[in-house]
């Protein structure tokens, strides 16, 4: 009938695409913050201002018309009664939380189908507004506009044809059997309903869209939290990756390289007791250096010799101090103006630079290491080729090779590209690109 359950309000299709709201929710979303509360509170003493109003009107009406009689007092003693149920409903949270579904439809017979019930025991007689034939109706017109305003926001359309059609006849039933002719009471009606119908479409029509805005609102809200979140995972775990490579590159090269040159010493203690003296010296002076950048890396994850010396002579520091701790030849070319670099590009860089050069000296036991740091255009590219044994790379996967994947994680968060080409007893080439801007 006239007042379904609200989840048949909307065709099943958008019922489904809205989110699960009651009456009070979709109250305070639609109507700016107010709650179904306060709205209904304000209707009851503008009902009760209006018969206020209207009561003096029909003293004055009363007092310029001698021959006319005053309406039966119940009649706005009723009117002012109703005001105040609707009041004490809307005031009371435990009458909407028993009367549940019931409320709504029951706010909407106070404010119209009672006092349409209540107009035929005013027509009898000649009073202040009777004697005009027809506006009787007219006082009616103010709670059946918020009626049709209520219907319009918590149904739908159908709903509000249904309640228009049904008070017009609820109107025009007194009026036809008591002179069933065509009157201006009957004109009013008619006019009354019609204007009525354009208002609820065009309410209804307006709540209707900001039901779907306001879904689309929420699965947006959604999506975008959704996104948050996983925004929020992608860089703690970024982060995770970005601390594993700096200490791969600072603590475990330093430990591995020191392995090697104590290894070294070992071997030539006996055999040549300086050579093991000297080995152990450098072996010293690179635990100092791995500490110190350890204890950086630790404290700002990124590459001090960077810091103080500048890329083109940290470069230069690097790939000279590793060399030095074997017989390697170092052929070391760097353009002599590079342009403006970013710091998080220029530590990819030295880092990857890094990882190249002492993979080439612990693993590729070559005679010949070629370094080349050029800038040409907009392009600006990292080398590094070495004559060792070389590998598969399509091997070298597995929890175990932490620095070739640190190296594409690096060049890849920058836009880089990274290409690593080897093969067994051809040596290793390393070449990192960037497009720079500008």
């Amino acid at each position: 009938m006239l007042f379904q359950d609200s989840a048949k309000r909307l065709p099943l299709a958008e019922t489904q695409a809205l989110p699960s709201l009651n009456h009070a929710d979709e109250a305070e979303q639609f109507s700016g913050g107010l709650s179904i509360k306060r709205i209904l509170q304000s209707v009851a003493l503008l009902w009760i201002s209006y018969f206020l109003i209207l009561t003096g009107l029909d003293w004055v009406s009363l007092m310029s018309r001698p021959d006319t009689s005053p309406l039966p007092w119940f009649y706005y003693a009723i009117h002012i009664t109703l005001a105040g149920v609707v009041f004490g409903l809307a005031t009371w949270d435990v009458a909407q939380q028993r009367l549940g579904r019931v409320f709504m439809p029951l706010i909407i017979g106070l404010i119209s189908v009672v006092p349409i019930l209540l107009t035929p025991l005013i027509t009898s007689g000649p009073g202040p507004i009777t004697t005009e034939p027809g506006l009787v109706v007219m006082r009616l017109c103010p709670m059946l506009c918020v009626a049709v305003v209520i219907v319009a926001w918590q149904y739908t359309w159908r709903q509000v044809v249904w309640f228009c059609f049904a008070t017009g006849a609820l109107i025009l039933l007194p009026i036809l059997l008591r002179e069933p002719r065509f009157s201006s009471a009957v004109a009013i009606t008619i006019v009354q309903t019609s204007t009525f119908l354009v208002f609820g479409y065009a309410l209804s029509a307006l709540v209707q869209r900001l039901r779907l805005q306001n879904a689309a609102l929420i699965q947006a809200h959604e999506q975008l939290r959704d996104y948050a979140g996983t925004q929020e995972r992608l860089t703690i775990s970024r982060e995770r990756n970005r601390v594993a490579r700096e200490l791969h590159d600072t603590l475990a090269h330093a430990l591995s390289g020191l392995i090697v040159q104590l290894e070294a010493a070992k071997l030539y203690r006996e055999i040549e007791p300086a050579t093991s003296h000297k080995l152990q010296d450098s072996a010293l002076e690179a635990a100092r250096h791995g500490l110190q950048e350890t204890r950086l890396a630790l404290k700002a994850l990124r590459a001090r010799p960077l810091d103080d010396l500048g890329l083109v002579l940290a470069l230069q520091q690097l790939a000279e101090q590793l060399a030095s701790t074997t017989q390697i030849e170092l052929e070391l070319t760097i353009t002599p103006k590079l342009p403006p670099l970013a710091l998080e590009l220029e530590t990819c860089i030295y880092r990857v630079a890094q990882e190249a050069i002492r993979n080439a000296i612990r693993h590729a036991n070559a005679q010949h290491l070629s370094i080349q740091l050029s800038s040409v255009g907009a392009e600006l590219s990292l080398t590094v080729r070495d004559d060792g044994c070389g590998f598969e790379p399509t091997l070298i996967v597995g929890a175990d090779h932490f620095g070739i994947a640190g190296m594409h994680e690096r060049a890849a968060e920058l836009g880089g590209q990274l290409n690593i080409s080897s093969k067994f007893g051809l040596g290793t080439l390393v070449e990192l690109r960037f497009t720079t801007k500008g």
